[in-house]
């Protein structure tokens, strides 16, 4: 699928649903941000970020809410960077439920994507964290996020119903496993990874570095 454009209507009226206390993001996706599923930017960005993470990791979401608007802001619209963001769904393995609301949440998202709106739902879900495996992201609520966003929500069921999203979600874990991946969020600028989250500032430093030479920074 081709990149798009985003430009979602986001619904935040509450409702008896659900997902009645569901909270909108409070820096929504700019409206001109190039998206291709889960990529954001242009192709030829000279910076790339990559980020691993798990919509119930709690420090993904400090990322995500608090350092990762800003990045986009400044970095992404001006074509200095291409955001990735690749699924490590390792939470939901901690609960002996058969329903892994990490695998879940990423399958919503992905989902989404099929819309045009992965990083909406995405920045959805990070907002409406709500403890580890304790129902944040049942399906019922995850659906309402799906009318939030201004998805068709038939159709996004109907990609949720098939099954074959969680499964790439539970092989890309396992693969981001393999590949050393132990800790979320981990991030990746220009290919050198850094574990754990980190500030805006310092972030910025190195996707400015990163930028200038076109390789990574240790």
């Amino acid at each position: 699928m081709g990149a798009v454009v985003i430009a979602f209507a986001v619904l935040t009226q509450g409702g008896g649903d659900a997902g009645g206390d569901l909270v909108a993001p409070e820096r929504p996706v700019p409206a001109d941000a190039v998206v291709d599923g889960a990529t954001m930017g242009v192709a030829d960005a000279p910076a790339t970020l990559e980020i691993w993470s798990d919509f119930q990791c709690p420090a993904c979401g400090v990322f995500a809410t608090d350092t990762e608007p800003l990045i986009r802001e400044t970095f992404v619209g001006d074509g200095t960077l291409r955001i990735v963001h690749h699924d490590a769904a390792f939470q939901g393995r901690k609960s002996s439920s058969s329903y892994d609301e990490s695998v879940q949440a990423s399958a919503g998202a992905h989902c989404a994507g099929e819309q045009g709106a992965f990083w909406s739902f995405h920045d959805w879900l990070f907002a409406n964290q709500s403890g580890e495996n304790e129902g944040a992201f049942a399906r019922d609520r995850l659906e309402t996020m799906a009318g939030r966003v201004g998805l068709e929500v038939d159709r996004w069921n109907a990609c949720m119903d098939r099954g074959d999203v969680q499964g790439q979600v539970v092989a890309d874990t396992d693969a981001a496993a393999a590949d050393g991946i132990r800790l979320t969020p981990t991030l990746a600028v220009n290919g050198q990874r850094y574990e754990g989250t980190m500030s805006y500032e310092q972030l910025a430093t190195l996707i400015r570095d990163a930028a200038v030479t076109g390789s990574s920074v240790p």
